[in-house]
């Protein structure tokens, strides 16, 4: 990782977002094609809603399952989407024509994350079960399934070469899983409460998560070393209860990570570092959800009243 320090941070020209477009009640799952054309998007009003993300047209308009969904992933052809949502539902649908198509049953209550494999072929799964599962995404089969998490498995994330897989959960442990064999590797111990978000380097070197114990760490996934702890009074919270960082993303080149947590504060950090380069308050737009685009330039977020917002850090990244 390049230990190079960035400026720190400074005020240049505002973040402003630019409204993509409007559910009827909250957002509850986003997701943007790997093209990095267009933004999926599914809310309370159990519509979902492909938009370009450029021009912030609606390209289609689509009725999705009436249980809510909590996750939500698009393959790698950006022709189909993975929605899992409440009570195991777990299924494909076709973005073009709105039909839901597979079908994938075995999850016993809430699934919480998705993610899909670089090969196109496979997605994996995980919930309130403590389970983690790998899914044929052509025929539905369960094809393998990684068992050692105790509690809920909150988020997922698969390494660019489709061999490994990161999950992390309530038991306050983050596991890597040889996908192929559906062995565990290594097992990150550290976080004293939930972990509510990973990410992944794309050279599948290091790993981000955060937790309800108010911190946001950095890890070694060939040595399991943690590297690096922030607390959230490190990052500026100061209000009651603790805040913490609830959604991470990181850029393609590796060196920048995105960060949303409950003090309603969009921030841009280095990583090798861990300096903060600069942050948006986002308390008027009611943040839920939270994703960025493949070039990592553009974070699109979606709020508690509906709105779907595209957010430019493009200058911000190239200061």
């Amino acid at each position: 990782m390049d230990p190079q320090s960035p400026s720190p941070v400074r005020a240049p020209q505002p973040v402003l977002p630019r409204v993509l477009g409007q559910h009827a009640g909250g957002v509850y799952a986003l997701a943007i094609t790997p093209d990095g054309q267009q933004v999926l998007s599914i809310g309370g009003d159990a519509m979902f809603r492909l938009w370009h993300l450029a021009t912030g047209t609606l390209l289609h308009c689509f009725a999705g399952p009436k249980r809510p969904i909590q996750a939500l992933g698009v393959t790698r052809d950006g022709q189909y989407a993975l929605a899992g949502g409440r009570q195991g539902a777990l299924r494909l649908w076709h973005l073009a024509t709105g039909k839901p198509q597979q079908r994938f049953v075995g999850h016993a209550g809430n699934v919480l994350a998705v993610a899909l494999t670089p090969d196109g072929q496979h997605a994996l799964s995980g919930g309130v079960d403590s389970s983690v599962r790998l899914w044929h995404l052509a025929s539905g089969t369960e094809v393998r399934r990684y068992v050692g998490h105790q509690d809920w498995v909150r988020d997922l994330a698969v390494t660019a070469d489709g061999r490994q897989m990161l999950s992390g959960g309530d038991d306050t442990t983050l596991r890597l899983w040889d996908l192929a064999t559906g062995a565990e590797v290594r097992r990150f111990t550290g976080h004293r409460y939930w972990v509510f978000a990973l990410a992944l380097t794309p050279d599948g070197r290091y790993a981000l998560s955060s937790s309800l114990d108010n911190t946001f760490r950095l890890w070694d996934l060939v040595t399991g070393a943690e590297l690096r702890s922030l607390s959230a009074a490190e990052f500026g919270s100061r209000s009651h209860p603790p805040d913490f960082i609830w959604i991470l993303a990181v850029t393609p080149d590796g060196q920048h990570a995105f960060s949303f947590g409950t003090d309603d504060t969009l921030r841009l950090w280095h990583i090798a570092t861990g300096t903060e380069r600069h942050r948006v308050a986002c308390a008027e737009a009611a943040v839920s959800r939270m994703t960025l685009s493949p070039d990592g330039h553009t974070v699109v977020t979606g709020s508690r009243d509906g709105t779907v917002r595209a957010w430019d850090f493009a200058a911000v990244l190239a200061g």
